[in-house]
């Protein structure tokens, strides 16, 4: 059945596979991605908050709050970019709290998994493609570094776990191996 949580859902899905791209070009996320994403899902909560249409504005809040705190501090550390603590937020404000913890699980998870499989393909002399070669940096990180006078990023984009991890959130459910844990059809 197709809900409003369902659709909500599908439209995440779409911004990750945007997010990611632009974090496998270009290293980071922008802003004019994340800022209008986060503006139109809290537009949509309240609209749907006070229409009583499967609304969840206080668990997309706490879950775009919890995002902030987390991958705010693993920015601070240097461990993400700021443009993945904005895209958690964004999609927390549109799932709410469960999915979005599943999805911010799931994606560490699948970060480090393309993190550890490529370090050891690169180790084997196997080329492994653009997720660990530099990209072009225009912002600052803890990772950039100057190159011949061009900043360059390394390191794995975060946006391809969410990406990954959303998409698998969503199979599963199609599939039904995981609607009894309400990846997608339980609200918030």
């Amino acid at each position: 059945m197709l809900t409003t949580s369902n659709l909500l859902f599908v439209a995440v899905m779409i911004m990750t596979i945007i997010a990611a791209v632009f974090d496998v070009r270009d290293r980071r996320i922008p802003n004019l991605l994340t800022a209008p994403f986060f503006a139109v899902g809290l537009i949509i909560q309240i609209v749907l908050e006070f229409t009583g249409d499967q609304g969840q504005l206080s668990s997309g809040l706490l879950a775009a709050l919890i995002s902030f705190v987390l991958l705010g501090g693993m920015w601070m550390a240097g461990g993400v970019g700021a443009g993945d603590a904005k895209l958690m937020m964004a999609i927390g404000i549109w799932v709410g709290l469960s999915k979005t913890l599943l999805i911010l699980c799931g994606s560490l998870i699948a970060t480090l998994v393309i993190l550890v499989a490529v370090k050891a393909l690169r180790r084997f002399g196997v080329p492994i493609g653009i997720l660990l070669q530099p990209a072009h940096a225009p912002g600052r990180s803890a990772n950039t570094r100057v190159v011949r006078g061009v900043k360059v990023k390394r390191g794995v984009p975060f946006a391809v776990g969410v990406c990954a991890t959303t998409w698998l959130m969503a199979i599963l459910s199609f599939l039904s191996i995981g609607t009894s844990y309400g990846i997608l059809n339980a609200g918030g």
